[in-house]
């Protein structure tokens, strides 16, 4: 939500923003003031917190525009055991239609979504968001910048010794060649091993970002890999 509401201020629309459990209560409050006072006019939510509360919490007497939902396939059977506030958004959307009175249009999103034969996400979605004759457009899903390298890793003696050794070495040379790199790692014991065996000449070009780093130093982390001050980022998936 962050980097997007920064690429629309750079771009200079500044009535855009967005609310989630990174800002206090306090900034909440003055946000949502602004939203209702016509000041800002882009939100970004999650779908837990817009179900939380009734619309007009958040926007007061103003009307509804443009409901924009990304990653749309989460509404489906596909996303019920990893989002399951998506799993609501058809219901919650057809109550604001029904009760509001306001037809607005709603725009989905996916680059996930199967279209067409038994496994077909893409009328589920629409089924199950409540969407009445859709416009549908169905794009390529090939992503030319985009590339896979996969390598059968050889080791000798220790597999895990030998794995943190490769993994070092790999974003050694990425921070010596300014190779913007990100990092997942399964567990946060894994990226305090590998953050341990880099030498400290290292450090200053690389930055650590999971759940329980401060959100103030993850920020801080994000600014800093979009300018290139930092090339590579240690993160758990």
């Amino acid at each position: 939500m962050y980097d997007q509401v920064c690429a629309l201020r750079d771009r200079g629309i500044n009535f855009a923003t967005y609310i989630n459990s990174d800002i206090s209560m306090y900034e909440r409050q003055n946000i949502i003031n602004a939203i209702k006072e016509g000041e800002i006019s882009v939100v970004y939510l999650s779908p837990e917190l817009l179900l939380s509360y009734d619309l007009r919490y958040f926007i007061g007497d103003r009307e509804l525009g443009l409901l924009v939902i990304d990653e749309a396939h989460l509404v489906t059977t596909w996303g019920r055991d990893f989002r399951i506030d998506y799993w609501y958004l058809g219901n919650y959307i057809r109550k604001l239609r029904k009760y509001h009175g306001h037809p607005f249009p709603v725009f989905a999103l996916t680059a996930t979504a199967v279209y067409g034969g038994k496994n077909d996400i893409v009328f589920e979605t629409v089924g199950s968001l409540n969407l009445p004759a859709p416009k549908l457009y169905i794009g390529n899903v090939r992503r030319d910048e985009v590339n896979f390298k996969i390598e059968k890793f050889q080791y000798k003696g220790n597999h895990e010794l030998a794995k943190i050794e490769k993994t070092k070495r790999v974003l050694m040379n990425n921070v010596s060649e300014n190779t913007k790199t990100i990092a997942y790692f399964p567990w946060t014991n894994q990226i305090k091993i590998v953050r341990n065996e880099i030498p400290g000449d290292y450090e200053s070009r690389i930055g650590i970002y999971y759940a329980k780093v401060d959100k103030t130093e993850k920020q801080v982390v994000v600014e800093k890999f979009a300018k290139g001050e930092i090339a590579v980022i240690l993160a758990t998936k």
